[in-house]
């Protein structure tokens, strides 16, 4: 027997109303599972689950016109969290759940607005098994400063150190995301995708990327690279490689989209300068997936907003500096459920007309965090300096947003490590590293050591790139280390190889670049106890070999040491003479054992003893006339 389902058309009606109702209640259609409150959506501890959010009104401007978010709330956490606009009549408000358990929100808008304000939804966050953890270090949750505020640790307290390139372009097309994961082991080539050096960097060690959000106004048009319009810089770009008269490179993403609309409001520059008011989202939802895959592989990025030459034309013609608080806003909210080092701007030289100055950013960055307080999953906030964040930015109230001390760009040489030591002398200190050191293969601007250029890719050419890391987290920089090379900007397939800019795929090859992982391998071979370590520079004798100047990179020795004296670990740089370390308790004996930088070898460990005035002599250093430039370094344990 066969039965038949007949369906009235009066039910039909009915249920047409209840669908009608839900929609002007701002309740989200049946397949989101975020409004399913018998069947929570479940997501690991740590992992985002995105709200949508869809306005059942239209606005002129979306992105400036009305703020969404959400509260939530769920064991002993309660925060509210940014949403941000997503094009059309969608918003989405991205979360973490920092604990496992039951999950609820419930959303705000002002002003408050039918399907942005006042809906409800619920999630279930489930602890991670540990081959999951170990899998992917981003699940132990997002960073935090240890309780000395020297180092990083993830949030269940693993210690974090960060080894990262500079990708700085890596938002454009220059790295094309492909969508398929790249065969294992393959060495990127001229054929490379954002996913296959992200595995290739992944199979170096390396744990972090730094990139810039976004490249507003770049883009190879009648003007050059470097244009002034009148006395006002409109932007300082990039040379694009066999561009005629020194175009722009262009910084759109793989569609061919900007992170801002055109036309803009500069007079007769509409469609050089965009409408910093008017935000492109299908942009940013390409720049979406990259910072989703290196979630996804274990890597925390180190995300700036935008380069320091856009802020002369946007505080010229816009309300500034409320118009820039949006932006940066915009930016964290949007990327604040990943594990992330968020900074501020690419503040990388004050050069009028083409930038501001650091007293306007911090403004800016202030007043952002008057407003907004800090991202609310607690990742570091931090910019980019010329120089140090102490000199350009500040400390403590003088810039209260920044939870996250640097140093960049220039010197590129040993005056940069004092900043890195008054950095970690600093009250309340914070932790510190190396944003942007010297660059492998770059033999311009700041890259000068000693007074002149290494011939890139050669062999000083790659020591300095080793040796300044090395010396940078020697002098207290122990939140970590970006590596740099010429290939930042993102020089690529049909662009001219130019001698300033190698490829991007000759840089993922670098001798150097393959050597930052020793350098992680070396300070966390006592595990979480280098967070412990402080720079003692003063106990080494000699210092300097034959007094050599800080214009250089050669000669100087480096010592960081616990204050019980249970962990020394020392850096020689190439040329050294046989050092003594001083200040140890008399008669001490110790356990030496030799570190090759270059290799990443140990070698046989001895035993050593202090004399009676605690003067420790480290003896010869071991074989280096067939390494080209002998740096090492040795680690001293109480036997």
């Amino acid at each position: 027997m066969h039965m038949r389902l007949v369906v009235r058309p009066s039910l039909l009606l009915l249920f047409a109303a209840f669908l009608t109702a839900c929609a002007s209640a701002g309740v989200r259609e049946p397949a989101s599972p975020a409004q399913d409150v018998h069947e929570p959506p479940t997501v690991g501890v740590w992992q985002l689950h995105e709200i949508t959010l869809v306005s059942q009104r239209g606005f002129q401007n979306p992105y400036t016109d009305v703020t969404v978010g959400v509260h939530l709330e769920g064991d002993g956490f309660k925060a509210d969290v940014p949403g941000f606009w997503d094009g059309g009549h969608t918003f989405r408000v991205r979360v973490v759940a920092p604990r496992q358990g039951r999950w609820r929100w419930r959303s705000f808008s002002v002003p408050p607005t039918p399907g942005l304000h006042g809906v409800e939804g619920q999630f279930l966050a489930r602890a991670w098994a540990q081959p999951e953890l170990q899998a992917n270090p981003n699940r132990r949750g997002f960073l935090r400063n240890t309780a000395d505020g020297h180092a990083l640790s993830y949030a269940d307290g693993t210690p974090f150190f960060l080894t990262a390139d500079t990708w700085w372009a890596a938002s454009t097309w220059r790295y094309p995301f492909r969508g398929r994961r790249p065969e294992p082991g393959v060495r990127p080539g001229s054929d490379f995708s954002f996913e296959a050096a992200v595995a290739w960097r992944k199979q170096q060690g390396y744990n972090g990327i730094a990139l810039i959000a976004a490249f507003p106004s770049w883009a190879q048009d009648d003007h050059p690279a470097r244009f002034v319009a009148g006395d006002q810089g409109v932007r300082e770009a990039w040379k694009k490689p066999g561009a005629p008269a020194g175009g722009a490179m262009d910084m759109h993403d793989e569609e061919g989209n900007r992170a801002f609309l055109f036309p803009g409001r500069v007079p007769d520059l509409q469609n050089v300068v965009p409408d910093y008011d008017q935000i492109n989202p299908a942009y940013f939802r390409n720049l979406d997936k990259k910072l989703q895959h290196l979630s996804d592989e274990g890597f925390v990025p180190f995300l700036e907003t935008v380069r320091r030459d856009h802020g002369p034309m946007w505080k010229m013609h816009h309300d500034w500096p409320r118009s820039f608080v949006r932006y940066v806003q915009y930016v964290a909210a949007r990327y604040g459920a990943f594990n992330i080092i968020f900074s501020g701007v690419h503040f990388d030289w004050h050069n009028p007309p083409f930038s501001l100055d650091a007293h306007d950013y911090n403004q800016a960055l202030t007043e952002h965090s008057r407003t907004h307080g800090p991202l609310p999953f607690g990742q570091p906030f931090t910019a980019l300096a010329d120089g140090s964040t102490l000199t350009n930015y500040g400390h403590g109230p003088a810039a209260p947003w920044l939870t996250l001390h640097g140093v960049g760009n220039a010197p590129r040489d040993h005056k940069i490590y004092q900043y890195l030591l008054d950095l970690y002398a600093l009250p309340n200190a914070l932790p510190a590293l190396n944003q942007e050191p010297y660059y492998a293969a770059w033999p311009v601007g700041p890259n000068k050591v000693s007074g002149g250029y290494a011939e890139p890719d050669s062999a000083r050419d790659h020591y300095y790139a080793r040796t300044h890391a090395w010396g940078s987290v020697m002098s207290g920089g122990l939140a970590g280390h970006i590596w740099g090379s010429g290939a930042y900007s993102g020089n690529t397939v049909g662009e001219a190889r130019d001698p300033e800019h190698p490829y991007i795929w000759e840089s993922l090859a670098f001798t150097s670049a393959a050597q930052m992982q020793h350098l992680r391998t070396f300070l966390l071979s006592e595990g979480a106890k280098f967070q412990l370590l402080q720079p003692q520079p003063e106990r080494l004798s000699p210092r300097r070999t034959k007094d050599e100047p800080a214009t250089s990179l050669e000669r100087w020795a480096h010592l960081l040491a616990t204050g019980d004296q249970s962990l020394l670990m020392a850096y020689l740089e190439h040329g050294c003479a046989p050092i003594t370390v001083a200040g140890l308790a008399p008669g001490a004996s110790f356990e030496a054992t030799w570190f090759n930088p270059r290799t990443g070898q140990w070698l046989k460990p001895r035993t050593l003893h202090a004399d009676a005035k605690g003067a420790l002599p480290l003896g010869d250093i071991p074989e280096r006339s067939q390494h080209g430039f002998g740096d090492w370094a040795i680690k001293l344990v109480p036997r």
